[in-house]
Order: structure tokens, then sequence, then C-alpha cells
């Protein structure tokens, strides 16, 4: 594209549009850092709703300023008036494309993504911040070379005075039951929490834990259904872990964990249980050929080994498939509590 705004950044194609933004991959020329720009539609002022939710948006963004949140790097406005703001160009795809692809994550890698999640609220939350609207679409994982992926929260801004049924789209199952009721239940850091708690349910049974079709009956579920039994859905999952989730997601904001941080800390206690019980779950690549047995002398591991064949309580595929194609294949294995 090569267009030029404002002097300083230099459109080279466009990565997505959407009902009220369009972002391009561009270049600050400046200091020659790949950077994304998005703009307002054109049609929505600044005035306009979405236009103050931008600026929302990039404001909170930069105050928070933390290495788990989509950092937000300059804001201005074209010669007609509309608004864009520039941010970090990011690689990778949204925790929510990750789950409909993997399902369950493995149990490690779903309690870190959880961490850095909490990481990200913590921050926004000892500035005053509250997100809000908190879901997978809006958790983004940068890739990284040889290291597990970043998390990067993004659409902060979100208008928490709007009505629910507004709000009922695709992160409607991870609104908290006091802002479903709304009147004098005001959103504040417990309702992220509750919202860490859905996704963190959902990476680790790779299911939502509410599931009705539609808002009315979806927001019925959230106030009074029973919670589905996660361990249900996942047996090899430990009960300091789902009670630590159960807890994240309880209705009474009181009764939930009260900071970001606090919760953290709750799945730091459960890792190191974990690892005192000598209870692993990990992933790993094997190279196999048609029908091939799988065996300890094949599992390449990255520091922790299977001692022998009884050791291994589950081999499974990505989905739970047989492993019967050939070529490289991704596999859980799960060691006895």
């Amino acid at each position: 594209m090569g267009t030029s705004l404002g002097g300083r950044y230099s459109l080279e194609e466009l990565v997505e549009e959407t009902a009220t933004t369009t972002t391009f991959h561009a270049v600050d020329k400046r200091v020659g850092r790949q950077v994304a720009v998005r703009v307002l539609r054109q049609g929505l002022g600044p005035a306009s709703a979405a236009g103050r939710r931008l600026e929302r948006e990039a404001r909170m963004s930069a105050t928070i300023g933390h290495p788990n949140v989509r950092e937000a790097s300059d804001m201005g406005a074209l010669e007609d008036g509309t608004p864009y703001v520039v941010t970090e160009l990011l690689a990778g795809e949204t925790l929510d494309e990750s789950i409909r692809v993997q399902g369950a994550h493995p149990i490690g890698a779903a309690l870190d993504l959880t961490l850095q999640i909490l990481s990200g609220l913590s921050a926004a939350h000892a500035r005053g911040l509250v997100h809000g609207a908190l879901s997978p679409e809006h958790v983004f994982l940068v890739r990284r070379l040889g290291c597990a992926p970043l998390v990067k929260l993004c659409a902060f801004g979100e208008d928490l005075t709007a009505p629910v049924p507004d709000r009922a789209g695709p992160g409607a199952h991870y609104l908290a039951p006091e802002q479903i009721r709304g009147g004098n239940r005001p959103t504040d850091a417990r309702s992220d929490v509750y919202a860490a708690g859905v996704i963190a349910y959902e990476l680790l049974t790779g299911m939502r834990p509410f599931t009705a079709p539609d808002a009315a009956a979806l927001f019925e579920e959230i106030l009074g259904a029973p919670l589905r039994d996660a361990r249900a859905l996942r047996p090899d999952l430990a009960p300091t872990v789902s009670t630590l989730v159960y807890r994240a997601m309880k209705r009474d904001p009181r009764e939930r964990f009260q900071t970001a941080e606090e919760m953290q800390r709750a799945i730091r206690a459960a890792q190191a249980q974990a690892d005192s019980d000598g209870a692993y779950s990990l992933r790993t690549v094997l190279t196999t050929g048609e029908h091939d047995a799988i065996s300890p002398s094949r599992l390449r591991a990255s520091q922790k080994t299977v001692e022998s064949w009884d050791d291994v309580t589950d081999v499974a595929g990505t989905e739970h498939a047989p492993l019967s194609s050939a070529g490289e294949q991704t596999v859980t294995i799960v060691r006895p509590r």
C-alpha cells in the first residue's frame, strides 16, 4: 500500500476489518518498528460510541503498561478527524482459536496461560481499571520461538454501563452474575476474576461451563444452574485445581478470590502440590510410522522422562484420536498421582 499516515506511519497491508475499525500492518518510519494501526470506520466519528471506546482502550492500555496487555503507543486523527490508534503488531492466534482447534489444553499449559491472564488483570486492577469484557476472543497468544506463547490482553475500554442485552454476543458466557443482574451491583475486579475462572475451566476441559443456545437461557444458567463437574470432563485434573476454578466462579463476589493476585497464589500452590505428589501432564512430539507401537524409549519429553511404561496412564492424540498415521504426532502423557 505505502500510504503515509501522519507523516510517520507507512501502511503496508490490510490486516482486519470489523464493524467499527480497520486494522493495518504498518511501519513506524522514525524507528523502523512494525506496528498495527487501527482506524475508525468512515461514518463513525470520535464522538460515536465506537470512537469513545477506541480512545478508552488506547488510554487504558497505555496506562497499564504491562507485558501481558497489548500496548498502545500513539493515537491521532486523519485530516477529516477520523481517529486512529497505534498498537503492538501481534503474531499468533487468539485463545478462542486455540481452544477451538486444540480443545482441552495440557494442565500445565492451561495454568500457565491463566497465570499470565491474571498477571495482566492484576496490573490493570492496581491502576483502578477493570476489563469487564474478558473472553478468549480478547486474549491473544503471541508466538515465540522455542518458548510458550505470551499472553496479551486486548479490548480494554468496554462500556460497562451498557445494558447486558447489548453485550450478549460471544463474550456473554464470561459475564459474571453481578454484571447480568446489573442494578446496584457494579462491575469490579472480582468480575474479571470470574471471567478468568471461566476461561481456566474452558482451557482445562475444552468446554464452557454453561452452554445454553440463547442469551436469556444462558443468563439463567449463569445465575442459577449447577456447575458441571470439571473432573468428570477431565479425570486427571487434581482436586486442588478444580476447587480453585470453582472458587473463582462463585456467584457471590464475596466468596471468590478477591484479587487476581490471590488467584495466582492459589494456582502456584496447586502446582507446587502437584509437583510434590509427582504428578504431571505434558505434551511432546513423536515421529511415528504407520501403526507404530509407542514405547517409553520413543518418548522425547524435554526435561521429563517416563521411567517405565507402567507409569503412563494415558496417551492421547491432539483430539484424543488413535495414533495410527505416519509422521509427527503431538501427544499428551499423563503420569498417575
